[in-house]
């Protein structure tokens, strides 16, 4: 009988033909290799798929599936929890990249500490050519393991995603599934949401390793974008709020919801800066 794997990576895909091979390669390249992958495609066209395969060459631990219908994001996120097996979840999405030791850190830390349900760690980003923008950007912590409370007034304080984004966080995958996985409700920031949701049950682990690299274009971060992505982070910062183990106050929340607008400046700056 074979060995439960570990770690369960989801890889969603939509139109990324010219990074999947990328991802692909750091994830194969991970000095942790007790893991299965599922690539879930959800592009119209085939070229996102054909790159895919031929990164994976003939590794059996890759599933590769080609979606019948569109599933859009939280859908296509949602399939590749649905096909987990393992005790731990990643979502790695197909332009990131991760640092050869990030799974094994990350698994590591979530053995150490049984009561956190999610581990997140430092990331550096890149624009489309993989030069690098910020290095080290994520949650500065003493602490290996944060209760719910905590967490949630240092979300309201900050006003933006500290935790990082999906690549760079590991759950345990039957508490995300115990919340009804990635939201559709939500259009920015359903990782974000989906970090929330699993705190209901546990603490968070953030690690102060470098676990890879998170890819910006000009084309994600339009003026248009930063502006609707800052009305989603208010309507986050609510949210979060209002959640049952949230202990902030409305300081908090305001701060936060001054750090958002400050933010969305700053985005309109960096797509200027990109474009």
């Amino acid at each position: 009988m074979l060995d439960p794997i570990s770690i369960s990576i989801g890889i969603p895909t939509y139109n990324n033909s010219e990074t999947i091979a990328e991802t692909i390669h750091s994830l194969r390249s991970q000095t942790f290799r007790d893991w299965e992958c599922f690539v879930t495609d959800d592009s119209l066209s085939d070229e996102t798929i054909e790159a895919a395969r031929s990164a994976i060459a003939d590794d059996p631990r890759f599933t590769l599936i080609k979606n019948g219908v569109r599933l859009g994001a939280a859908g296509n996120w949602n399939k590749t929890l649905g096909l987990a097996n393992a005790k731990y979840f990643k979502l790695l999405c197909a332009d990131d990249v991760l640092a050869p030791d990030a799974l094994r850190i990350q698994w590591q830390t979530l053995e150490d500490h049984p009561e956190s349900v999610l581990c997140t760690g430092r990331r550096s980003i890149i624009n489309s050519h993989g030069k690098k923008l910020i290095k080290n950007r994520g949650l500065h912590s003493q602490s290996k393991s944060i209760t719910n409370d905590v967490v949630i007034r240092k979300f309201l304080r900050s006003g933006s995603n500290f935790f990082g984004e999906p690549s760079f966080a590991l759950y345990r995958t039957e508490e995300l599934r115990k919340v009804g996985g990635f939201n559709h409700s939500w259009s920015y920031l359903i990782d974000v949401v989906s970090y929330l949701d699993i705190l209901k049950h546990g603490n968070l682990s953030p690690v102060s390793e470098n676990l890879g690299s998170f890819r910006i274009s000009s084309t994600s971060w339009s003026a248009t974008l930063a502006t609707q992505q800052r009305k989603e982070v208010v309507k986050c910062l609510d949210f979060a709020f209002d959640l049952d183990y949230a202990s902030a106050n409305r300081l908090d929340l305001w701060f936060g919801k001054l750090s958002a607008t400050l933010s969305s400046f700053i985005r309109r700056a960096i797509f200027k800066f990109l474009g």
